[in-house]
C-alpha cells in the first residue's frame, strides 16, 4: 500500500512539474488584439476609444501581435493612412514580462507587463493598450 501511495504521489508531482514547464511561451502563442485601453488611469473599451481621443484613435484598434512557438513575433501597427505595417521581432517570456527584441541586435529590446492573460503596451502619450489573446 505504501508503495502504491508513493507511486501516486510521484506521478502527481511529475504531472504538476511538467505542466508548469509549458506555461511560459506556449500560453502566449497565438494572436493578440486590443480589448481595452488605459487613458489617464481610466479603463476604456476598444470600441469607445474614439469617444475619448477623437475619430483617428480608432486606428489604434488595428494593432495586433502574433506570437509563434519558435520565438518569433509579428507586431502589426496602423500607419494612420488607412493601412498597417508589420514589424518582425523575437520574444521571450519571463518574470511576468514579455521581452520583444530585434533578433539581429539583442541590445534593442522592450519589456512589457504580462499578467492575468493581458499584455500592456504604451502606444502614445498616456495611452496604454491592453492586449488579450483571441
Amino acid at each position: 500500500m505504501k508503495k502504491l501511495l508513493s507511486i501516486i504521489i510521484l506521478m502527481l508531482s511529475l504531472s504538476c512539474l511538467l505542466s508548469a514547464c509549458g506555461s511560459g511561451k506556449s500560453s502566449i502563442v497565438g494572436t493578440w488584439e486590443i480589448s481595452q485601453y488605459e487613458v489617464s488611469d481610466e479603463t476604456i473599451s476598444a470600441d469607445e476609444i474614439s469617444d475619448y481621443l477623437g475619430e483617428n484613435a480608432k486606428e489604434f484598434n488595428k494593432y495586433s501581435i502574433v506570437f509563434t512557438k519558435t520565438g518569433n513575433v509579428t507586431l502589426t501597427r496602423p500607419d494612420f493612412c488607412g493601412g498597417t505595417t508589420d514589424i518582425k521581432l523575437a520574444y521571450t517570456v519571463q518574470d511576468g514580462q514579455v521581452e520583444l527584441y530585434d533578433p539581429d541586435d539583442t541590445t534593442d529590446f522592450e519589456l512589457y507587463p504580462y499578467e492575468d492573460g493581458k499584455i500592456k503596451i504604451e502606444i502614445g502619450g498616456n495611452v496604454i493598450a491592453i492586449f488579450e489573446k483571441k
